[in-house]
């Protein structure tokens, strides 16, 4: 990820969904998915990762004592 000052942060040992595959699931894996109860788990990952820069930047903010 690129945090806002232009730095790259590279994180490891996670797992993540990617998004772009996901969308691409034929209907019949997805209407599997629902059924299964699966879908609000990945929904709720999607919403997670998508949080990740955020944080950090906040947690660097906090760190350098200009927490927002």
């Amino acid at each position: 990820m690129t945090l806002k000052d232009g730095h790259a942060l590279g994180l490891s040992g996670f797992r993540v969904i990617d998004e772009g595959k996901f969308n691409a699931l034929p209907d019949e894996t997805i209407l599997d998915w629902r059924r299964k109860g699966w879908l609000p788990l990945i929904y709720c990952h999607l919403i997670s990762t998508s949080n990740w820069a955020n944080l950090v930047d906040r947690a660097a903010a906090g760190a350098q004592g200009g927490a927002e």
